[in-house]
């Protein structure tokens, strides 16, 4: 389990709409231009009593969402979802693994 120690984490905001329904396999979840985060890389931190594996970010935050439409419309029916995204290597191969 030392390689979980040398993987990094990264927070991505996309819209809710592009997680529906798809295998995530090969997929891009970066952040796109209308949705920005900062500080949104960690390192993953392996935990020998426990045996888990976690990332802290302490300082994550939302810079810019532009939203479509009139100012004055209402904009619930918009939602995001932050994307936590790793590849994490065992016994030599990679695996990317993602949490909504």
């Amino acid at each position: 389990m030392d390689t979980l120690k040398q993987s990094d984490v990264r927070a991505s905001i996309v819209p809710e709409e592009e997680t529906k329904g798809t295998q995530h396999q090969g997929t891009d979840f970066r952040s796109k231009k209308e949705c920005v985060l900062k500080n949104d890389l960690s390192k993953l931190i392996y935990n020998e009593e426990s045996q888990r594996s976690v990332a802290y970010f302490p300082n994550l935050y939302v810079v810019n969402i532009s939203r479509n439409g009139n100012k004055d419309e209402k904009v619930t029916k918009q939602k995001y979802c932050i994307i936590f995204n790793a590849t994490v290597f065992v016994d030599g191969r990679g695996y990317e693994v993602y949490a909504f």
